[in-house]
């Protein structure tokens, strides 16, 4: 269990340049949702899938940082292999998220039964991320910036895991998790927006972070970036600039307007229905997204400037077995905290909603954006508490990801990750919780 930290002060100034790149397939190519090549339709409007980088150099340090948005399920081993190359900086000094949506290239060949990454798109990927990675990490196009932060509550999730008492499919079964609106169940609604603004407070790069499966799109068969290019859109009105989304622990919330009403007699009838969602009618995905867009545009006219007097990473890798037999992927968690400003807490699995309460608590209710989808992601991460009750999450997606049953010790290897790397970079995160 190896632990990486580095701390950067801020002598002066900090340093950023941001890129962003078009990663949309020419072609058709497997989705990461399970959807084949030749089902995706190709005619008419293609929304652009984008990847977004942003360099900082703090101070007098002459390695900088490095951060990567990916409109991809999950990036996969491949494509953060291809920035560590290409970067040639050390592990902790990158960042590597996927926005999670469903209607990308498949680039993770660890699950083959979620689709096949195509030889063709991964290399034109890779010679793409290359040259951004190479461009974005020139200090030459670096500007001095400023931090701008603000923060709010989205309420556009709901849980989706609902106990039901029994289910009518091929054979009726009892009590089980089904994948339908709990609109009891937890989620995270914190929603997080930032900038980086140059001298002449024209902005360099946005970063925002909010918890919900990019799913129930209208047209599910095309690809598209989802609420998060929506988001993008509204954020460039003033002029193009990288935006960078950073998916939260979003393993069991959707769209809540993927809920559809229903009266009483057909509530009854779907009753014992094993999948409780929607894909959102074009009106109903417009007003979905339209209203999120709406807040972030809020969040927008109240940036804040903040203090980042350093910055200080922290990476730790923990033996998958601790998370499913067999499994030989490590787990990886991340952390790098702004000053007293923001924090960033990474893991690379689909966590839950319920470990952002855990995370927030350890880093003492402090400004914090949790992430989702990093690096190579072995699958969801569920509490133990879901682990027994079944479900989805709770290991019935084990199969289709390839792994063995998930370990009753899974939820303490996790919280162990996020004490490990959140204790590193600040000696009161988890004070309360160690006592």
């Amino acid at each position: 269990m190896e632990i990486t930290e580095k701390l950067f002060v801020n002598n002066s100034k900090i340093r950023a340049n941001s890129i962003t790149v078009d990663i949309t397939p020419l072609g058709r190519v497997d989705q990461g949702c399970g959807i084949a090549a030749e089902e995706i339709d190709l005619d008419g409007a293609q929304e652009t899938l984008e990847a977004n980088l942003l360099a900082l150099w703090v101070g007098a340090e002459e390695e900088p940082l490095l951060i990567v948005t990916l409109d991809l399920l999950y990036p996969g081993k491949y494509v953060r292999s291809i920035i560590e190359k290409v970067s040639e900086l050390p592990s902790d000094r990158i960042l590597v998220a996927a926005s999670h949506t469903h209607a990308a290239p498949m680039t993770d060949a660890s699950k083959p039964d979620l689709g096949e990454p195509n030889p063709d798109y991964m290399n034109a990927l890779s010679s793409v991320l290359a040259r951004a990675v190479t461009d974005v990490l020139d200090p030459i196009k670096a500007v001095d910036v400023r931090f701008k932060l603000a923060s709010g509550e989205a309420d556009h999730s709901v849980n989706r895991r609902r106990t039901q008492l029994f289910h009518l499919g091929r054979k009726v079964r009892g009590r089980h998790i089904s994948l339908s609106p709990n609109p009891m169940g937890s989620r995270d609604e914190s929603l997080i927006l930032g900038s980086l603004v140059d001298p002449d407070d024209r902005v360099v790069s946005y970063i925002w972070n909010y918890s919900c499966h990019p799913v129930s799109h209208p047209t599910p068969r095309k690809n598209s970036a989802h609420f998060i290019g929506a988001v993008r859109r509204g954020l460039r009105k003033e002029g193009a600039t990288a935006v960078l989304f950073l998916q939260g622990f979003s393993g069991d919330t959707r769209p809540n307007g993927s809920v559809t009403k229903l009266g009483l007699i057909s509530r009854l009838r779907n009753a014992g229905v094993r999948y409780g969602f929607a894909t959102m009618s074009f009106s109903a995905y417009d007003e979905w997204t339209e209203s999120l867009v709406h807040l972030v545009l809020q969040l927008q006219q109240t940036l804040d400037q903040v203090d980042v007097a350093d910055i200080v990473v922290s990476r730790k890798s923990i033996s998958g077995e601790k998370f499913s037999e067999g499994q030989l992927t490590p787990v990886i968690f991340q952390a790098w905290r702004f000053g007293t400003a923001l924090t960033i807490v990474g893991v690379s699995a689909e966590a839950v909603s319920e470990y952002s309460s855990y995370v927030r608590e350890l880093t003492s209710g402090r400004l914090t954006m949790c992430v989702g989808c990093m690096d190579d992601v072995y699958g969801y991460l569920p509490t133990l508490t879901m682990v027994k009750e079944g479900g989805y999450e709770g290991g019935e997606f084990c199969g289709a990801f390839g792994l063995g049953n998930l370990s009753l010790g899974i939820e303490e290897a996790a919280k162990q990750g996020f004490y490990a790397v959140l204790s590193s970079i600040a000696p009161n995160y988890g004070k309360s919780l160690s006592d």
